[in-house]
């Protein structure tokens, strides 16, 4: 989201946001404006329903025309992307306008990480998917999951170039707050729930311990709780007077607002970490049925920390001192 806003606001052009997810158009339209955001046809998604699968084959023709004239409407120059997945239409997309338009690559992820998947199902997959886009895609593994990806070969395909600016975070931090002021006042976010392996009376007991801790600090007002989107949401009594914030804005964005993130294993927080955010995983205070995690978790967010550091107490004192600035 960051990268979308960045280049909106850096470029000051006019804009349209493309996506086959309708949770983030649904954001960037509560951002821009309905009229700024475009739905791709989320089409191939699955591979194991035949019925599905033949469905999206005898509507290809159809969705890619559609999408011709009507990208084509925009009268696009610059077309920017992000993903590293193939993203159904919008790879075939980008294919079809990089004969028109400038190409630009901001990838979110390392894609130097991405290792081959030599499995027949998903050899099988990648040659459906590269036939769809009309390119040829990659039978990838990323962290241990299976996906088509793009890689170098598409890249060089539609003639794409690295977008080299940096994120201007304190612009995004300026447009956030245009748009959330009652997040000004906000220094803590909780990031609540969105762990596997672990007993939920067990993590409420942890997290009353850490509203105990963090109340000696700060005001109700002063920290907010980010419940995850694809997660049953869990209950934490020990915040109830803290902001809970709508569920389909990003924590990523959140941060700006922050000095402190706490959480478990999410991602934001060495994206927090990476802003110079305090960060705090509570991977090793947390009680967990499945012991290796801790060190799977900890290896995970650490592989993505380019600057600022993750802290991980291991005990209520350890949380305080951390709290207190100390190390851990």
């Amino acid at each position: 989201m960051q990268c979308v806003i960045d280049i909106v606001e850096r470029e000051k052009h006019d804009f349209k946001i493309l996506s086959t997810e309708d949770s983030l158009l649904d954001l960037f339209a509560e951002l821009y404006g309905r009229g700024k955001v475009y739905k791709i046809p989320n089409v191939f998604e699955n591979f194991g329903n035949f019925k599905t699968l033949l469905s999206d084959f005898f509507h290809l023709f159809q969705h890619k025309k559609r999408l011709i004239k009507e990208i084509g409407a925009f009268q696009p120059k610059n077309l920017y992307f992000f993903f590293l997945g193939w993203n159904g239409l919008a790879s075939w997309l980008i294919k079809e306008f990089s004969q028109i338009c400038n190409i630009y690559y901001r990838p979110k992820v390392n894609v130097d990480l991405l290792q081959t998947d030599k499995s027949c199902r998903m050899q099988i997959k990648t040659a459906i998917a590269s036939a769809v886009c009309g390119a040829r895609l990659r039978s990838g593994m990323y962290y241990g999951y299976s996906l088509i990806a793009i890689d170098k070969r598409f890249l060089e395909k539609v003639r794409a170039r690295d977008y080299l600016h940096e994120i201007d975070h304190c612009n995004i931090k300026r447009f956030l707050s245009r748009k959330f002021d009652y997040l000004q006042k906000v220094r803590v976010m909780i990031l609540n729930g969105g762990m596997y392996n672990v007993e939920e009376d067990e993590y409420a007991r942890i997290m009353k311990s850490v509203s105990i801790a963090l109340f000696t600090k700060y005001e109700a007002f002063e920290i907010c709780l980010k419940d995850h989107p694809n997660f049953p949401v869990v209950e934490l009594e020990a915040f109830d007077k803290c902001l809970k914030v709508p569920i389909h804005l990003p924590a990523s964005l959140l941060c700006y607002h922050c000095d402190i993130v706490i959480g478990y294993s999410s991602a934001t927080l060495y994206e927090a970490a990476n802003m110079d955010k305090k960060s705090i995983s509570l991977v090793k205070l947390v009680p967990t049925t499945k012991p290796s995690q801790v060190k799977e978790i900890m290896d995970y967010l650490e592989e993505h920390v380019e600057n600022g550091v993750i802290e991980y107490p291991a005990d209520a004192s350890g949380f305080d001192r951390v709290l207190e600035g100390e190390r851990t």
